[in-house]
């Protein structure tokens, strides 16, 4: 994967934990979908929510509590098109968020269940398009939305200030998982990692 740092699953986990194969494990499976508003409805994974802004996230899960009391029991996936930049920008900037809020009581965390579907919804469409709705994958480059494509960006770089804001903390999540690494903590996040090479 090109995002080692990150928790991957294959689209095959992915499949299984939106059809309900993992219920024993979450109450509440969420998969996010990080890219345009115009490639999300050329396509999509079924159930998916469409995050295009960081401002999204923010509404979502920061400002708002709704999901804050499932903890380990909610399961959130993050993907983009190729699931390289704008899906792992998401989940860093949730992760440092959540690590900034918990620095006091290390390693508690509101969204410990995260993880990136490796290849992205390019890949998962290859894979499992039954599971698309539209049956459909919309390139971001597409030409037919090529000025949909240039607003996007241009709302993305309006919100450069607001994203900048979010280098310290992504910065101060590294310097804390440097600072812990030799802690030993019992955590579920790996579970299903484990359970991938276990069927494989």
């Amino acid at each position: 994967t090109s995002q080692p740092e990150l928790s991957c699953l294959c689209s095959q986990t992915v499949v299984e934990l939106v059809e309900g194969k993992f219920n024993h494990m979450y109450n509440k499976v969420m998969v996010l979908d990080c890219r345009f508003d115009y490639e999300y409805h050329g396509g999509h994974i079924r159930g998916a929510l469409n995050i295009p802004k960081e401002e999204d996230l923010e509404r979502i899960f920061m400002k708002s509590d709704s999901f804050h009391s499932l903890g380990e029991k909610l399961c959130l996936v993050f993907h983009c098109e190729f699931s390289s930049h704008r899906a792992p920008k998401a989940y860093k900037r949730l992760r440092a968020w959540d690590r900034k809020k918990h620095e006091s009581c290390y390693p508690t965390l509101l969204f410990p269940e995260m993880y990136l579907l490796e290849g992205g919804y390019k890949k998962f469409f290859s894979e499992c398009p039954d599971w698309c709705e539209p049956r459909a994958y919309v390139e971001m480059k597409d030409s037919s939305f090529s000025s949909e494509c240039r607003v996007a960006m241009r709302t993305r770089k309006s919100s450069r200030k607001f994203l900048s804001r979010s280098c310290t903390n992504i910065h101060s999540e590294e310097m804390v998982n440097r600072q812990y690494s030799t802690t030993t903590t019992t955590t579920t996040t790996t579970t299903i990692d484990n359970m991938e090479e276990d069927s494989s």
